[in-house]
């Protein structure tokens, strides 16, 4: 995929995010594959959109973070969702 190409996706993608109050915090175009699509960070999923966990990070402040992933118009969104972490007592 060209790089025109890309933005061309990117730019719509991120247009029907905003005429649903979604903002785009982060762009990532593909560099080194023909079959990368771009990928758009955003506050908060679309409506009705479903996302699959993507990767974790290290617990923050007592909360687990995990990257959501889902394909949208051409693009992947991905979005930060933050859950308290349990305290979890192991008994010998």
């Amino acid at each position: 995929m060209r790089a025109s190409d890309s933005l061309h996706l990117a730019a719509a993608a991120a247009e029907r995010l905003e005429q649903q109050a979604i903002t785009v915090v982060d762009l990532r175009l593909p560099r080194w594959t023909a079959a990368g699509r771009p990928v758009l960070v955003i506050n908060h999923p679309p409506q009705f959109v479903r996302g699959v966990m993507r990767t974790r990070l290290p617990e923050q402040d007592g909360r687990r973070v995990r990257v959501m992933a889902a394909p949208f118009h051409g693009v992947q969104l991905e979005w930060m969702v933050c859950d308290r972490a349990a305290n979890e007592v192991v008994h010998a």
